[in-house]
This record gives structure tokens, C-alpha cells and sequence, in this order.
């Protein structure tokens, strides 16, 4: 179930139209996102409400706590993330150049340390009071990888043993990489890091053919 369908269970629209209740819920959610972009998760309900230009008692319409709405925004930051990186990819050709980019560009740091910062340390917290709600968050990603590992398989580049699992190993392969380096110290050569994570990820995958030197 998404934040915006928890929304809806949470609160049934009666006055409002469905439409209306996710607009203001979608505002909320957003408020909530450019402040975590800049503080973290260190903020209160109240500041969150703020951010989102509702009342508390508003905010409570939707959400039942701080938790679920910070749930909220580490979700619409996965998808959001997951759409662009998708549209991006849609220039190249190979599914091993889509591959690499989708591992690579994951890594790469583009919104400033915040957000990076959050989603590490709000991903096993959430994830253990919202266990199956991360889990759906985060498939995203391995849904990006699995096309590309099918069809890398079609064509003999990649022999994975099992799609679906291969895809749902590089993804967790990721999350450890990109939580390691939201809070890397800066001497790390975070570029040399990334290209040796694919190349790993390349020989785990069966490689045939494919230049993967880091």
C-alpha cells in the first residue's frame, strides 16, 4: 500500500473529494521534503505541519504520526529518484550501459548531503516499525534492474542465476554502498568506489565479454 492510499484508509475523504484530500496530503508531504532537505530528520510534527502550510489538527487528518509521514517522503524520494534515473537511461541503448548507469548514478550524489543523509538513517528505523511499506518502497529500484538483466541474459552478456533474486542482491548491494558513503569521509574517491561496485556487480552477474575493469 503507497503513503497516498494509507492516506485515504487513514482518513476517508467525506466533504472533500478524493482529489482534494490527496492534494493537501500530496502538500504536506512535499512541506515535509524540502524541510528534511535541509534540516534531516530532526524536525517536529509541528515544523512539519508548518512546512506543509497546514494546522496540526490537519495534519493529524492524515497522518498518524511524524513516523508515517516521514515514511511518506522516504517513499516519494525512492520513486522520484527511480523515475529519474528511468527517463535518463531512456538515451542508452545497451542494457549493460543501462545497468551501469542505474548502479553507478544511484551513488552519485546530486541534492546536497541531506537527503543522503536521511534515507540512511531513517531506513532501518522506518523499516522496522513499516517493515513490508520499506520493503515496497525500495522495489523500485529492482524493478529498474530486472528488464535489464532479462535481456542482458537473452544475449549472452550476463548470466544471472536467478533475475528477480540477482536484482534484489545489487539492490541491497547499493543501499550498503550508498549508505556507507552518506556519511564517507571526504578523502574517499567516492568515483573509483562506484565503478568498483559495478565491477563487482558485473562478475557476480556472469559477465561474458564485457570490459568491467574499474
Amino acid at each position: 500500500m503507497t503513503w497516498s492510499a494509507r492516506v485515504l484508509e487513514h482518513s476517508p475523504p467525506v466533504r472533500r473529494t478524493r482529489e482534494q484530500a490527496l492534494a493537501q496530503a500530496r502538500q504536506i508531504v512535499e512541506g515535509a521534503r524540502g524541510l528534511v532537505a535541509e534540516r534531516g530528520a530532526a524536525v517536529s510534527t509541528q515544523e512539519l505541519a508548518k512546512a506543509g502550510h497546514v494546522a496540526l489538527q490537519t495534519f493529524y487528518r492524515y497522518f498518524a504520526s511524524k513516523d508515517e509521514l516521514l515514511l511518506a517522503v522516504f517513499e516519494e524520494t525512492i520513486a522520484g529518484g527511480c523515475e529519474a534515473l528511468r527517463e535518463a537511461a531512456r538515451v542508452l541503448d545497451d542494457p549493460i550501459d543501462r545497468l551501469h548507469f542505474y548502479v553507478t548514478e544511484a551513488l552519485t550524489e546530486q541534492t546536497g548531503p541531506a537527503i543522503p543523509q536521511f534515507l540512511t538513517s531513517e531506513h532501518y528505523r522506518l523499516q522496522q516499525l513499516y517493515p513490508a511499506e520499506v520493503a515496497a518502497a525500495l522495489q523500485p529500484f529492482v524493478d529498474l534492474l530486472v528488464p535489464e538483466l532479462r535481456t542482458a541474459a537473452r544475449d549472452g552478456a550476463l548470466a544471472p542465476g536467478d533475475v528477480a533474486r540477482d536484482a534484489l542482491f545489487v539492490t541491497r548491494l547499493v543501499l550498503s554502498a550508498f549508505h556507507y558513503q552518506a556519511f564517507a569521509p571526504d578523502p574517499v574517491d567516492r568515483e573509483r568506489e562506484r565503478q568498483a561496485l559495478w565491477a563487482f556487480c558485473l562478475r557476480g552477474l556472469g559477465a561474458s565479454g564485457v570490459e568491467h575493469e574499474a
